[in-house]
């Protein structure tokens, strides 16, 4: 593949809008690993397994609350939204260009594009 053609795939990323949330935990008989689905308007995006050491319980006796790693991936697309908005604002006030950097940086490995 050329650089150009594997730049051109770079731009044309594109991920599921959001707003996403991650969902209640779903546990299975047996133990770990669960899954906690990171959900948007359209379905489900993804989900996050976890092998945390859980005793198994019928699922209304379920601690309803996903863990940190879901909640950390169901924020991203608010996190980019973000992310972008300081470029933005730095750019405009010609701020200190090393937290800039990174800021486009994150926004990189996020998406794949070059800001």
């Amino acid at each position: 593949m050329s650089a150009d053609s594997n730049e051109a795939s770079v731009q044309s990323v594109v991920h599921t809008p959001g707003p996403w949330t991650a969902g209640k935990p779903q546990w299975k008989r047996g133990g770990p690993p669960y899954k906690i689905p990171i959900n948007s308007a359209g379905g489900t995006v993804a989900n996050v397994l976890t092998h945390e050491s859980i005793q198994w319980n019928p699922p209304e006796q379920c601690d309803p609350q996903p863990n940190g790693d879901a909640r950390l991936i169901a924020a991203a697309p608010d996190m980019l939204k973000t992310l972008r908005a300081c470029v933005a604002w730095f750019e405009d006030n010609d701020l200190d260009p090393c937290v800039l950097d990174d800021v486009k940086d994150a926004i990189k490995n996020a998406t794949g594009e070059q800001v």
